[in-house]
């Protein structure tokens, strides 16, 4: 197996927003999957990870406005990829 090799996830809950004081309108919570695969390799100088956000597609009120507009939806699923590189003189560059 890859040493170095791993995943993650998490669950963010966000509940309702109140879009007009006092208590006019709510919008509903919502729940968001995100996950992650990484791989870091023992004593070098980069990774990599692969993250998903929403995995699960669902759609909600990320940023709430007024009762009539103005409402941002959340993202569908999004996936992004990172390569992080540390300035170390002890690692090593090598990639394989």
């Amino acid at each position: 197996m890859l040493q170095g090799l791993g995943f993650g996830g998490g669950v963010f809950f966000q509940s309702g927003y109140e879009l007009q004081l006092p208590n006019g309108f709510e919008t509903d919570a919502y729940e968001r999957v995100d996950a992650v695969v990484f791989y870091r390799p023992p004593k070098k100088a980069y990774d990599f990870a692969i993250n998903v956000r929403n995995l699960l597609d669902a759609t909600y009120i990320e940023s709430p406005g007024t009762v009539s507009a103005y409402n941002s939806f959340g993202a569908p699923v999004s996936v992004f990829g990172t390569l992080r590189v540390s300035f170390s003189p002890d690692l090593d560059w090598k990639f394989w």
